[in-house]
This record gives C-alpha cells, structure tokens and sequence, in this order.
C-alpha cells in the first residue's frame, strides 16, 4: 500500500505545513519528499521557502525572510508576517486540511496551532519550540496548540511525556539530511585542492545577518592568510536572498583565496575549522565533526537588547554547548566579534592540536545526542496516520 494514493472520502487528503525560516524550511522540505514518496497524490500547501516550493508545495506565503533573532528584528517583520498570519488562519478555518503541521517557528505556529486545534483541526507539531532546553517550563501550553509532537531531542519528548502531551522522538532529522561524503570528496566537489589548509566562512542564513557579518569574515581572513597562500577559505552563501547578497557582493568586490559557495554542507564538510554565524549550522557542524568557532554580532539594537536583557540569562548561544551544557565551541559575542579576534581564536584552534582533539571529542558526544537516522520517514509516517485518521 505505500504507493497507493493519497484518498478521503473521494479526494486527496490535503496536508497544510508551515515553516517559518530557513531551517525550518529544510526539515518541511525533507518531511514532504517523504511523505510524497509513500502518497504521491497528496496536495501539500502552507508556508515555507525555496526548498518546500522545490517538493511541489503550494505556498499560499514564501517566509525566505520570515526569521529574525530578538526584539528589534521581530518588530520588523510584522508588516509581512502579521497579514500572512491573518490570511492563513482564515484559510485553515475556511478549508481545513486534513493535517496541520507547525514546524518550529513558535511565535506564529503556537498561535495559528491554538486557532486551528480549537476549529477541530488536526494538528503535529514537529520540532516543538525550545525542544532543546532541559528545563523548560510549563510544556502544558502545547495541548492547546496541537494533538501530538514530533521533537528531535529525548529529553524533550520526556518532559511533554510527564505532561501528558503525545510525543513521539525518532532521532534527530539532520542525520538523514546530510551528505554522506568525505572530505576529499567536497574539496572535490568544490574544486579545491586536498592537501590546503581549509577555514570554512559562514554568515549566516538571514539577510541582515550577511549584511552585518560578511565583511568581517573577510576581514579576519585577511589577517589568517599565509604569505605562502596555503590556507584558503570558502564562503557559504546560503538559499534565498542571503546568499543572493553574498554572491552579489563577491562578484563586485572577489577577495583572494575565497571560494563562495551555495553549497553549505560541501563547504562544512571540507573544512578543517568553521567559522560560524550562531544559528541550527552549528548543529549540523557537530554532527560532522567539523572543529568551529561561533560568533554573533548583530545589529547595534541587538547587541543592546542582549547586554540588557539575555546576558545572564543566556548560558550559550552555540547548540553544541547548550546540548552539552559545558563550553565545547568557543563562543565570541558582541564585541568580542571583531575580525581581529576571530582571527585569533581561530588561529589558535588551527595550531593547537590538543585543544583541537578535545574540541572533536566534545563534538562526538554532542552527535552521540542526535540519536540514529531514519527520523524523516517515522514522522512522515506519524503526519500521514494523523491525516488519514
């Protein structure tokens, strides 16, 4: 029966899902394909980017741009997430799917989950918000927001357990999304010679994040560079308009000894350190045992709203370290970004082998963390139970 299509009662079952930012997308994206492969006839609809639009998913909102990090950068998405928000819970209301997905993205999915469970709509939740932290408080709001939780952490789905919320943990989802390649094979790949010294740039997924953050990397490059020219480094521009400003601003101004790259993963790969922008890569570079360094610097209005108000509250802002909850990965915030200081951490990683070992045995038992493969096609099995019950 895998290939059978997806019928109710005469039509296709119908699976709205929303995603609301870059890595949300992906794992929406990956969850569809699986689904797609057990129901071909499916009609997939809702919210995501470039990658969910690639599975054939009919986006009512692309939300490319929809991500944003604190106060100040919400508040300036609200003119295109709020009507988006409107329109969509009067469609899931007016046309209600057979099954509501909520992907990560808890600001607007907590509340559209609270409007559609209370119409009577079906609704997973996969990668519920904070799954990462052990401690999290008062869980019980998610039985109003959803009828079951796929979560990629075992901790997490522990703590809704005890609230009494259905959970279902399958590993996490990254393990089935990344390349099983080897380093030579992406320095292959990418063009780039085995044997160089490789330091990885990554600015991160959003636009205002490049915009902030791209010329510093370049700037701490600079001063890594050996006069002999051994040590070469590849930029990551990542989907959508983020990468889109990366490739527009290397093309006007090419800077010696860096490759730009779309691809993210073959740039992870075949680095022998990362320089990356705090965000889900962090994870990803874990689970390839990729050495890093991890930084964020924000607009001026962030770095404000973080010195007041998350500074002391915020232990780590890396997910290697908040998983393990020791200092794994260094971690330069604020000020502590100048160009001249990733240089030097990260210099000090490349020439320092003991530091470096310890660093990667942190890393295997934060992967150790993930659980095993196969949590993409569980959950695709779990959101086409649900839509056909």
């Amino acid at each position: 029966m895998a290939d059978a299509p997806a019928i109710r009662g005469g039509r296709r079952l119908s699976i709205c899902l929303v995603a609301g930012e870059t890595s949300g997308d992906l794992h929406g994206a990956a969850l569809c394909a699986a689904m797609l492969q057990s129901r071909p006839d499916l009609h997939l609809w809702g919210v995501g980017g470039e990658r969910m639009a690639a599975e054939g998913v009919e986006l009512l909102y692309r939300s490319d741009e929809w991500g944003a990090v604190g106060f100040s950068q919400g508040l300036a998405k609200v003119p295109v997430v709020l009507p988006a928000y409107l329109g969509l819970r009067q469609r899931v209301q007016a046309r209600p799917p057979d099954l509501l997905v909520l992907i990560d993205f808890g600001a607007f999915n907590t509340r559209l989950g609270r409007r559609a469970k209370a119409a009577g709509v079906r609704t997973l939740y996969y990668f519920p918000p904070r799954a990462w932290d052990r401690n999290l408080r008062n869980p019980e709001f998610l039985a109003e927001v959803c009828h079951h939780v796929v979560t990629p952490f075992p901790w997490s789905a522990q703590l809704l357990a005890r609230a009494h919320i259905p959970a279902d943990y399958f590993g996490h989802p990254i393990l089935d999304l990344i390349p099983q390649q080897s380093t030579a094979q992406a320095r292959t790949a990418l063009g780039l010679p085995e044997d160089a010294q490789l330091i990885g740039l990554f600015p991160g997924s959003r636009l205002h994040e490049v915009r902030t953050n791209t010329a510093a990397l370049l700037e701490a490059a600079d001063q890594m560079s050996q006069p002999t020219g051994e040590r070469l480094f590849v930029l990551s521009a990542a989907p959508g308009k983020a990468g889109d400003w990366v490739e527009a601003r290397m093309s006007r101004l090419p800077h010696k000894n860096v490759l730009v790259t779309r691809d993210t993963w073959a740039a992870l790969r075949a680095s022998d350190l990362a320089i990356l922008c705090s965000g889900s890569i962090t994870l990803e570079a874990a689970a390839m045992n990729v050495p890093m360094v991890v930084f964020y610097r924000g607009t001026l209005g962030m770095a404000l709203q973080y010195l007041l108000f998350y500074h002391r509250r915020l232990r780590f802002i890396a997910m290697p370290n908040i998983l393990a909850d020791r200092e794994i990965v260094p971690e330069l915030v604020t000020e502590a970004t100048r160009p001249s200081a990733l240089a030097q951490v990260a210099t000090s990683l490349l020439e320092d082998a003991d530091r470096r070992n310890r660093m990667l045995e942190g890393l295997r038992e934060v992967a150790g963390l993930l659980g095993s493969p196969g949590a993409v096609a569980k959950t695709a099995a779990r959101a086409l139970y649900m839509a056909e019950s």
